[in-house]
């Protein structure tokens, strides 16, 4: 899997080259592209760099499209999940926040993209040790986004462990072990 990142990382650079090239700086594509470089960055956990390439994006959409556009609010979201890894909370959920607003235009109530920036507002909240508003974001999200894509998916166990680390934090020994079990199968 890790020659698949390198691969894919690989591949969105040079796209990313070529749209700049064929339609410059300043086209929505270009955005596009640093969104999905910064995206991908951010799963191989490449923070710096991902935050580097998602800021590049929100400078190119303040010029090519509406602040309604799905892509802003897709930037958005990837920016203030990857702010958490720089426990910058009051900034990610300011980010987490934007994404919602335009998602809740264009999306149904039900739709992944917004019930994974819901859990990331649940991390967020753990964080902050504000566990009454974040228990009830990260058990939704990560029932809700396992059946989406499954136990074995990236988020879906990223979301698992916050889950296991607010149990933890909580003293809920039942629902700890529980979750830690849960854990311990999408594992093999």
């Amino acid at each position: 899997a890790e020659e698949d990142f390198k691969s894919a990382h690989e591949n969105f650079t040079k796209s990313l080259e070529l749209k700049k090239i064929t339609w410059g700086e300043n086209h929505s594509m270009v955005g596009f592209a640093y969104m999905n470089l910064g995206a991908l960055e951010y799963t191989m956990k490449m923070y710096d760099s991902a935050n580097k390439n998602l800021l590049n994006s929100l400078k190119n959409y303040k010029k090519s499209i509406n602040e309604n556009h799905i892509w802003l609010g897709l930037t958005y979201f990837w920016y203030g999940k990857n702010l958490i890894e720089f426990n910058k909370l009051n900034e990610a959920e300011d980010y987490i926040q934007k994404a919602l607003k335009i998602y809740y235009k264009n999306y149904s109530k039900d739709h992944v993209n917004i019930i994974s920036a819901n859990a990331e507002l649940g991390i967020i909240y753990l964080l902050e040790k504000r566990y009454k508003e974040s228990e009830k974001l990260l058990l939704n999200g990560y029932e809700k986004i396992k059946e989406i894509k499954g136990s074995k998916n990236f988020n879906t166990k990223r979301i698992l462990d916050y889950v296991i680390k607010f149990y933890d934090e909580t003293k809920n020994v039942e629902k700890l072990n529980y979750y830690k079990n849960l854990s311990i199968i999408s594992a093999n």
